[in-house]
């Protein structure tokens, strides 16, 4: 059971006795797991409404080390998101192909556990990319367990200690379909634009090299959801993956001459 406190906007509080805030001001509410994060919600005066998009907690100093003028993060339920998280002082946070296959099952764990539909990952040597979206509250959360989990085994593993991620992780809100390909290119060629290897499905730790090899761990890739953007659901599953590799490859002579520029 995951709990958490909230403030959330009572709009029938002048309708109740018991409550005599005006309409609009925030009030505490507390909330079970993310599967119920969305149905209404009763807050201390008995009003009830149906939850607004999550807004993460005010910074403490604690919280922040020290900084509390960062601004509070706002995410969307259902709405899709580019995470990115990169290492501290831009360090590794995968030292072998160990720890990128402990962090891909990790992923699925988290991805089950939080109902996140994941469409895109890529793990390269200091940071990552992945492209998800699920209820209320659940990406923060769910990214909280997954990069503190591995942190946590990253410094077991390698018997080192501080921080392995440098702050907080970015996200970008995907607003169409054509964002969302374009997103997915640009996470599928990481490897190309980094000289790692020549084509995308050449490297393993990415969810388009699971696509296209139709071997996919659970819960790290939302195979149909991915496929339903470029493909209509009578197309068959093979002629799907050929028409997103299309979108892919469209990108791939520009990653190509940013890795032989950043290999000059």
């Amino acid at each position: 059971m995951i709990r958490r406190e909230q403030w959330r906007t009572c709009q029938r509080g002048t309708e109740r006795p018991r409550c005599q805030t005006p309409t609009g001001v925030w009030h505490r509410w507390v909330s079970g797991t993310p599967r119920h994060m969305a149905q209404p919600h009763r807050c201390a005066h008995g009003a009830v409404e149906s939850a607004p998009p999550y807004v993460s907690p005010l910074p403490t100093a604690a919280s922040t080390g020290g900084d509390v003028g960062r601004a509070m993060r706002v995410i969307h339920a259902g709405e899709a998101y580019h995470l990115t998280a990169r290492g501290s002082n831009r360090a590794v946070v995968f030292a072998d192909d160990d720890d990128r296959q402990r962090f891909v099952m990790r992923l699925g764990a988290t991805a089950q556990r939080y109902e996140w539909s994941c469409l895109g990952y890529c793990l390269m040597g200091n940071h990552i990319h992945l492209i998800a979206r699920g209820p209320d509250g659940s990406i923060p959360l769910g990214m909280r367990d997954l990069l503190g989990g591995h942190a946590r085994h990253f410094n077991s593993r390698h018997a080192r200690t501080g921080h392995v991620f440098g702050g907080r992780f970015h996200h970008v809100h995907i607003a169409d379909q054509r964002q969302m390909i374009a997103t997915l290119r640009y996470v599928a060629l990481n490897p190309v634009r980094a000289g790692l290897v020549q084509r995308p499905e050449q490297w393993p730790w990415s969810s388009y090299a699971s696509l296209m090899n139709g071997i996919i761990h659970p819960g790290t890739v939302d195979a149909h959801a991915v496929l339903a953007l470029v493909a209509r659901e009578d197309v068959g599953p093979w002629a799907a993956r050929k028409r997103l590799a299309d979108q892919v490859e469209a990108g791939i002579d520009e990653a190509l001459a940013a890795a032989r520029i950043a290999g000059a």
